[in-house]
């Protein structure tokens, strides 16, 4: 008996399911959708807002109006496009800002010492005032990841306006040595004495520096950086859906159809065993499609870009990165369904799998590169990160040749034996449900 016409018979079957449950049609379409928008929105929006830090500012161990109002109109003209970045709240004293920053209406709270003129001159070093009163005491907001980003924002401005009284301080050194100090020093020594101040003006010079976007070969012209980032985000959302899909309906593929009371009558006919683990492998194949085309017709139209010309061999090599990461998941789902006894147990543990994974793994987001040195190992050698770095290097980086083919031999390797491990699975899985 040929298996074409049972294969087909199941995977209409499980066709009209899909699309006659409200649950498995959100799972498959809607839930990467739902990711999709919040990728967009949340975290790649269509522009990038400087963050803006309301920080309270006040000097110590007495108010000077002169120097925080200096400070705040220098603050408050700091700009990163076109947003200011700081947002400033002159106070009293110490304990008036530290109640702002409790309270939560600030973010930090900075407070300069009221000799900070003699500080930046270098006059508290040459006459009789105390030097403890030179630190800038910095308090900030203990609020989790913000904290750090508050931290990070003041420390860069704290940096840049250090670094410019000092350049300001050699700067004007260099002047008045250069316009009184020559007439006092003889003429034997004038060349030496240019070459001293001349250094004197170099140490005050910052270095010069440019940042530019480079984007990936195969998004360079008229496509932006950010096209560039949702299209690498869209194949990693084929992986989360490979993941999802791929663990839940495989692992479950046995006892649903115990669980329907279909699996006795399945075996009792003509078919055999092997048209069901097709008929399951190419379901899950289908059902990937389906979500795949979910998340590029949305993402297209979000200002996602992933070129595919048909003619490149090496862009159709990239579906087959995919399809091999599609058959590991397969083979790993078929082997958590040797465990299980039940539909909802199959689900639970394979989301307790696949939500970690997305995350840990490189497989959505963050990228391996950003991960911890244990989770970056992980997903190393995740066969899965694997097939999609491959598809990524060819669709979002242009690779060919070599770079294109690295990943080839070992996700290869890795779905030929996870998807015989989970084959063997199936057939005890398949005699265990019979059997109980």
């Amino acid at each position: 008996m040929s298996i074409v016409k049972p294969v087909l018979a199941f995977l209409i079957r499980d066709l009209k399911s899909i699309f006659r449950s409200p649950s498995t049609l959100f799972w498959v379409i809607g839930y990467p959708v739902l990711l999709l928008l919040m990728t967009v929105f949340i975290w790649v929006p269509p522009s990038q807002p400087a963050y803006t830090v309301k920080v309270a500012i006040t000097t110590y161990p007495d108010y000077s109006e002169n120097i925080t109002s200096m400070l705040a109109r220098i603050m408050e003209n700091v700009t990163i496009n076109n947003t200011n970045l700081f947002e400033v709240t002159v106070v009293k004293n110490e304990s008036a800002g530290l109640e702002l920053l409790r309270s939560g209406k600030v973010d930090a709270l900075l407070v300069f010492p009221s000799n900070l003129w003699q500080i930046l001159s270098g006059l508290a070093y040459f006459n009789n005032t105390s030097k403890i009163n030179d630190t800038v005491k910095v308090y900030v907001l203990s609020s989790g990841t913000k904290t750090q980003i508050v931290s990070s924002i003041i420390q860069g401005f704290l940096d840049k306006f250090s670094l410019e009284a000092v350049r300001k301080r050699l700067e004007i050194t260099a002047y008045y040595a250069e316009k009184y100090g020559s007439q006092y020093v003889p003429e034997e020594y004038k060349k030496q004495f240019n070459l001293w101040v001349n250094w004197m003006k170099l140490l005050g010079t910052p270095l010069n520096y440019t940042v530019k976007d480079v984007r990936p070969k195969s998004l360079l012209g008229a496509f932006s950086n950010r096209a560039a980032i949702l299209g690498w985000m869209l194949i990693g959302l084929i992986g989360v859906q490979t993941l999802f899909i791929g663990l839940i309906v495989s692992s479950s593929s046995i006892v649903e159809e115990k669980e329907n009371g279909t699996l006795t009558r399945i075996i009792a006919s003509p078919i055999k065993p092997l048209v069901l683990l097709i008929a399951t492998t190419a379901g899950v194949m289908i059902s990937v499609a389906l979500s795949t085309i979910a998340i590029i017709v949305v993402g297209l139209g979000l200002g996602a870009y992933i070129p595919f010309n048909p003619v490149n061999p090496y862009h159709w090599l990239s579906i087959l990165y995919i399809i091999l990461g599609i058959l590991f998941v397969i083979g790993l789902g078929l082997t958590i369904g040797m465990f299980v006894r039940r539909t909802s147990a199959a689900s639970t543990i394979s989301f307790i799998i696949a939500f970690p994974a997305m995350f840990t793994t490189g497989v959505w987001w963050p990228p391996k590169e950003f991960l911890p040195g244990f989770m970056k190992i992980l997903a190393t050698y995740s066969p899965l990160t694997q097939a999609l770095d491959g598809a990524r290097q060819i669709l979002v980086y242009g690779a060919t040749g070599s770079e294109a083919l690295a990943p080839l031999p070992y996700t290869i390797l890795a779905a030929i034996i996870m998807y015989a491990i989970g084959v063997q699975a199936f057939k005890i899985s398949l005699k265990k449900n019979l059997l109980q």
